[in-house]
């Protein structure tokens, strides 16, 4: 059966025994260049943050560093992969190099947080919104969708920038979106 569980520092912790499948999901650890490994027990799923979906009868489950559920009773748990959990430097490491990555914290594997998961109608595809964060503040929100929820997705773009000051501002595209001109950085343009 399936526990919630709070932590004393308000953190979330879904568990749930996985349900057998004809085809066992590959338990494959990803391993980041600093050798920490995120992988999930045998029989377990845990997930922090969780986001939660539901699509034709099957609940999808999302959380922090890339985990991945799915159940059709929300008691019994099984674990997929998509590109975002098998390879995430290949889907993120641009935007990831671009900012939030620093020497006092160079590993994006511990840094992908609380993704949020939404049907976009408009737009015909889910979309997942993910945190990926760096030290101090330097942080980015960003947006990735997919045709199918538990396929693989799409790097759409930075939602949201956070950390930045004026000596890094020009590194974002906070800029562009409040159409400042470089010689006069932190006034808006008329």
């Amino acid at each position: 059966m399936g526990v919630a569980e709070v932590s004393e520092n308000g953190a979330t912790t879904v568990n749930a025994a996985v349900q057998s499948s004809a085809e066992p999901l590959s338990a494959a650890p990803a391993t980041s260049p600093n050798g920490i490994e995120h992988t999930l027990a045998n029989g377990r799923v845990a997930v922090h943050d969780p986001a939660i979906v539901e699509e034709n009868g099957v609940y999808y489950l999302f959380g922090t560093h890339r985990r991945c559920a799915r159940s059709t009773d929300m008691v019994h748990w099984e674990r997929f992969d998509n590109n975002l959990s098998r390879d995430p430097y290949a889907l993120l490491g641009d935007i990831w190099q671009a900012w939030p990555k620093q020497d006092s914290n160079p590993d994006l594997l511990g840094n992908t947080w609380a993704p949020d998961v939404i049907w976009n109608e408009t737009m015909g595809k889910w979309c997942m919104y993910l945190s990926v964060n760096g030290d101090q503040f330097r942080s980015v929100i960003v947006l990735l969708t997919a045709d199918h929820v538990d396929g693989d997705w799409t790097y759409v773009g930075p939602v949201v920038y956070s950390g930045f000051d004026e000596s890094n501002l020009w590194n974002t595209d906070v800029p562009k979106v409040l159409e400042l001109e470089p010689k006069n950085r932190w006034h808006r343009r008329i």
